[in-house]
Parts: structure tokens; sequence; C-alpha cells
């Protein structure tokens, strides 16, 4: 008979360890074998190394020795074992989120400890080291800092605007190695921009073509029926189209079709996830080309909107969009360039379009009688307050209906985002309903 093995490759730590007796020969054996999975860089829950794996073995050879001292010695091993795995829970927050909310909340030594563990296992994440160099920054730690924002320029950060006005920063500012790599980042900028120009026309020419988009219909949609009123809603820059699809469920509003697009450009090669205006030409200056890209963006949204017109019992008098980050600038420009087409827009977690920075560009949605939902997280670190309350101010300027809303969240749409961006859609369909 083989010696008995029990092997638990254990992905969240919690399971109970299980373990056989046999007997072979008039001998027990005891073989305990426990494989804590390290390997979470797909899960990005902060263990070290790739494919590392420590194993914990415990043997006895005859169950006579092993008496009630080894069996209280086997269950402290398991008990230090599950003690050990209590920081990453199942389905919890993984260690670079854990990062960014003790950053938010002003606890910069939690958020250099957690970050400094969460990019072992995540080198890629340029945000995370953005964040960590923040974080070092207000501990002051200032050469370590440094190093950590070289790292995030290595890991693929591109913004060589926000960090000389960062406040989180500003005990670096005047060290001779941040003006070295704010050079580096715009030289690193120049050389993608140069790497994309063999493609740059297809690149934002073919978009003339109707994107790909996904439809949730109500349980009781009928195709013969009363007309839905329709959602478009838009998700943020490096997402796709499935990045949103929760929210239908979480607005639990009846009679709405939703339709989910996929922002019409790539990022860049070797980077997932869309966007919809390639930066490359925002960074090259090319005004002409960038404008044109922009623009093939508002018709896409357009297309989709006539597109679901055409083939499902929508009504296209009552339509609204909701966009997210970079989906809600989207959202803006095409208020702002063809607010015929809308009813409403919901601007979460974004901020205005380049060159729109005017009460003039929202003169046209004011016009229309588009109304406007802006929800605003006060620890978002990616979109500030302030952007948030430009959007706001400027549209009541040009006299647009406009709601507001400040929340004490990340960049994220939180359930109280939800429920009064359910409340909102529900008064615009029934203002437009009033309205006919």
């Amino acid at each position: 008979m083989d010696n008995p093995k029990f092997k638990l490759i254990d992905s969240d730590l919690s399971q109970l360890l299980v373990f056989q007796l046999s007997r072979a020969s008039g001998e027990a054996f005891v073989c305990l074998y426990a494989y804590l999975a390290c390997n979470r860089e797909s899960e990005g829950r902060g263990f070290r190394g790739n494919a590392l794996t420590e194993v914990a073995e415990l043997s006895v050879s005859k169950s006579r020795r092993f008496g009630l001292i080894g069996m209280f010695a086997l269950l402290m091993l398991i008990v230090g074992m599950a003690k050990r795995g209590e920081a990453v829970q199942p389905g919890g927050p993984t260690l670079g989120e854990q990062a960014e909310r003790a950053l938010s909340a002003g606890d910069a030594v939690l958020a250099a400890e957690l970050y400094e563990k969460w990019l072992e296992a995540n080198p890629g994440d340029y945000v995370g080291w953005y964040n960590y160099a923040c974080a070092l920054s207000l501990t002051g730690q200032l050469q370590e800092s440094l190093n950590a924002l070289d790292d995030a320029a290595t890991a693929g950060w591109r913004d060589a605007d926000w960090p000389p006005r960062d406040p989180d920063m500003a005990l670096i500012h005047d060290m001779p190695g941040f003006k070295r790599i704010m050079a580096r980042i715009e030289e690193l900028n120049e050389l993608e921009a140069e790497g994309e120009q063999e493609r740059r026309a297809p690149y934002y020419t073919v978009q003339t073509r109707l994107a790909p988009y996904q439809v949730i219909l109500p349980h009781n949609y009928e195709e013969k029926g009363t007309p839905c009123p329709v959602v478009v809603l838009l998700h943020g820059r490096g997402g796709d189209m499935n990045d949103m699809d929760e929210l239908p469920d979480r607005l639990a509003l009846p009679g709405i079709v939703y339709l989910l697009p996929r922002a019409p450009y790539t990022i860049r090669k070797g980077v997932e996830g869309f966007a919809y205006w390639p930066r490359a030409l925002v960074a090259d200056n090319e005004s002409e080309a960038y404008e044109l890209a922009r623009m093939y963006t508002v018709d896409w949204i357009v297309n989709v909107i006539h597109d679901a017109g055409v083939n499902l019992n929508v009504d296209t008098s009552k339509v609204a969009i909701v966009g997210y980050a970079q989906g809600a600038s989207a959202g803006l420009l095409t208020a702002m360039k063809r607010p015929e087409m809308l009813s409403g827009m919901a601007c979460l977690a974004g901020y205005l379009p380049i060159g729109e920075d005017s009460a003039a560009s929202f003169t046209a949605a004011a016009e229309k009688h588009v109304q406007l939902f802006i929800a605003q997280g006060l620890r978002d670190r990616i979109v500030t307050r302030e952007q948030g309350q430009q959007i706001r101010d400027l549209a009541r300027e040009a006299g647009m209906q406009v709601q507001y809303l400040e929340t004490p969240d990340d960049h994220d749409i939180s359930d109280e985002m939800v429920v009064a961006l359910a409340d909102w859609l529900s008064s615009i369909f029934s203002d437009s309903e009033q309205g006919e």
C-alpha cells in the first residue's frame, strides 16, 4: 500500500486541512502537505514570487509515538497556517485596493507597507508604483519615493504634467532626480508616439464603422409593446463593454434597454483595453487629427443609438448616457456636439473633454434641455473634486439643469451614487413623457 498523501492547492488559505491515516506493516504514517499557493500575479493577492510554493511536511513513523502531544503540535501548525491566510479573504479587496484606500484615508505608512507587498507580485501596475511613490514621500522616505516614481515610469506611467503639481510629492519636487524622471517620461512619450506614426491613419479612420456593443433587455421586453427608454453605458479608459454589465442590476429600473458599447480605439500595442480617443495624437499636438478622431467617437455613439432604434423596440426620444471616467468625458462631448440625441447625461467620476472648458461648450445642450447628473468621490485620486465641480459650474452657467452629488468614495461607482442615479434616470424619463 502506498504512503498516504494529501495535497492541497489552497488559493484562499481558508479551507480545513485534512490528513489521512493508513497502516502499512503495522506502522501508521501521517503525511500532511500544505501547499500555500503564492503565484498571485493574476489574482493580485500580494504574495511573493512567481510559482513559488512553501511546503510544510510533517511525518510520524509510528502511531504509538504520535500521541496527544504530537496531535496538539499538528493542530498548532494548522492554526498557524490559517492565521497566516487571514489577510486574504476570498472575494475581498486586493492588497492594491487596500493600499489605495489607506492612502486615500491619510494612512501613508500603512499604504506604503501594502503597496510594497502588492508590487512585488504586480510589478506592471504603474498606477500602484505612482501611489507607492506618493506614500513614501508623505512618510519622508524621499529617495525611496524617487525610486518608486522611476519604477512607475518603467512600468508605463506617462503623465508628466500631474506629478509636479501633486501635493503628495511636494517633498521631492526640488530634488534633482525628480526632474530627471519627468524628462524621462516625456522622452518615453515621444518614442511611443513615433512608434504609432506608421499606424496613424487606420488608427482613427477605421472607426467610421459601428463598434460592437452589448444589449441588456428588461424582463418584460416585448418586440411590439411600448417602446423602452434607452440608457447607454460607457466604460472607462482601459476597460471594455463588460465593465458596466453589473450596473443595470444595481440600478434595478424596470423597462429600460441598456446598450453597452466598447470604446473604439485600442490604447497601444501590448496593452489591453480600449479608449475613446488616441492619446498619441494629443502628445504630438496633432489637433486636427485629434478633433477628427474624437468626432468619430461621437458619431460612433450616435450610430449605436441609431442601430438600436432600427433593431430593437426602443424609444430613441428617451435616451440617456451614463459614463464613467473617460466614458463620462466621451458622453459629455456627445451631449455638447449632438444634444438632440439625448434627454440626459450622467457623469460618474468624469472630467471635461480637452478644449471644452467654457460655458459656451454646454450652450447647445442647455438649449435642447439635456439634463446633467454629476457624481464625484471626495477620495478620488484620479479625478479630483475640482474637476467635477468645474463641470457643474460651467453647465449651470450655460443654463443646464444639473444635479450634483459628492460621496466619501474613491474612483469607483458607489452604492450611494447608484441610488441617486436611479432616481435621476426615473425623473428625466418621466419628464420626457410629460413633455410629449
